[in-house]
């Protein structure tokens, strides 16, 4: 199989990486991997070295992080990956509808949407005062409702 040995500086949470392909060169899998945390092997090349962090592998149609670079006997290199999900499967995380449940940050939340854990506000206040004339001896209840 051929994967391109690439290099990215960009955030691990962006959906799109900007990605310099070093080269495209033939591996072979280790003996019993998986494809979310593969360990590929490949020749060692002299001209990219072991500065690359990043894995593209179109057979699979899956990118990879690389994890851990192995020097192994016959100059090869055994590259520990794990899967890149957010560029592995951008374009269906971008077809996907969705309804945004939580609000997280104040000054951007939408306040008609109601998520049951919002709060406005809640301001309990009790003021008592003295009536200097008093009240007849019946029972009174003054209540005063502000907004």
């Amino acid at each position: 199989m051929n994967i391109s040995i690439c290099r990215t500086y960009s955030d691990r949470e962006r959906l799109d990486k900007t990605v310099s392909v070093l080269k495209t060169v033939s591996a072979v899998i280790k003996e019993e991997t998986n494809v979310v945390d593969p360990v590929f092997i490949i020749a060692y090349d002299s001209s990219i070295g072991v500065n690359f962090n990043y894995i593209d592998c179109p057979a699979w149609n899956r990118k990879y992080y690389v994890r851990n670079i192995t020097a192994m006997p016959g100059s090869r290199l055994a590259i520990a990956c794990h899967c890149d999900v957010l560029s592995s499967f951008k374009n269906g995380i971008r077809a996907a509808a969705a309804v945004i449940d939580k609000q997280e940050v104040d000054d951007i939340a939408n306040k008609y949407i109601d998520d049951g854990d919002y709060v406005m506000e809640c301001k309990n206040t009790l003021q008592v005062y003295q009536f200097g004339a008093g009240f007849a001896n019946q029972a009174n209840i003054l209540i005063t409702a502000g907004g």
